[in-house]
């Protein structure tokens, strides 16, 4: 069990274990026997690991901690099997080349590497988690700024959400938008007291949280498209298409023959 929830800097662990002792004391357990002490802190925030890089991660060390929690198996065990996949994907792009060419498996170069790390990166820290993560660690500097009876408030508001709400943030399964949509019934279900606390401290975190959102907007990554970019595309596309129907539409001249009737 945890014994502080976020902290900067991080708790010492001799508080730490004074802390546990109160809380036994207070729950009425008698410690016969301590058989282990386990020593553990979990990195919380902080920025993502240097991406796109040739050396993968996937877990604590991609940066996958959920930084108001510091759960982090939930995102680890859905992101492994897409992370999986684009490495398949990529280390079979070689093969499949040759084979479209009608030539030999050729080494794979420096820059082709380098793109196909990157392919891989893209997958286990796509856009719409990054803006997630985001919004995660806006909500962690909300929760270092509380004191004891704003925190109690705030736990108060948060579990009297939906269940697929709360736990949905958790567990890391809404998207940015569904977290919009989080964070306006949390504020709509909270007293005055913690809305007027929300407002007034929480404008530090909403500011980092805007710094890291701008990126995703303009292009997170270079091979990404813009929004504007994208809907040029699109519509192009559906031009295309839709001037092919035409023609496939439009019935083909058929030969007219020219003459009197044979039998006549």
């Amino acid at each position: 069990s945890k014994n502080t929830l976020v902290a900067r800097p991080a708790m010492g662990f001799d508080e730490l274990k004074e802390r546990l002792k109160a809380r036994i004391e207070w729950l009425g357990i008698k410690v016969t026997k301590v058989e282990d002490e386990e020593y553990c802190l979990i990195p919380m925030g902080g920025v993502l690991p240097q991406h796109p890089q040739r050396v993968l991660g996937i877990g604590g060390t991609a940066g996958m901690v959920h930084p108001s929690t510091g759960f982090m198996m939930t995102r680890m065990l859905g992101s492994a099997p897409v992370v999986a996949d684009a490495i398949i994907d990529q280390l079979s792009r070689p093969t499949d080349k040759a084979t479209d060419a009608g030539a030999a498996r050729q080494l794979v170069t420096e820059q082709e590497a380098e793109e196909m790390a990157a392919a891989v990166w893209r997958a286990t820290w796509p856009v719409e988690r990054i803006r997630q993560r985001a919004f995660f660690s806006f909500g962690m500097e909300m929760l270092l700024t509380l004191n004891l009876q704003q925190t109690r408030d705030f736990f108060a508001a948060f579990f009297s959400l939906s269940d697929f709400q709360w736990q949905g943030f958790l567990s890391a399964r809404l998207s940015f938008t569904q977290l919009i949509s989080f964070g306006l019934s949390l504020f709509s279900k909270a007293t005055s007291a913690t809305r007027t606390n929300l407002l007034r401290l929480g404008i530090p975190g909403l500011v980092q949280m805007l710094l890291v959102l701008l990126p995703t907007v303009t292009g997170y990554y270079k091979e990404d498209k813009t929004v504007m970019d994208k809907k040029f595309a699109h519509d192009q596309a559906a031009a295309a298409a839709a001037k092919t129907a035409k023609q496939q539409e439009s019935p083909s001249a058929s030969p007219v023959s020219q003459g009197g009737n044979p039998g006549a």
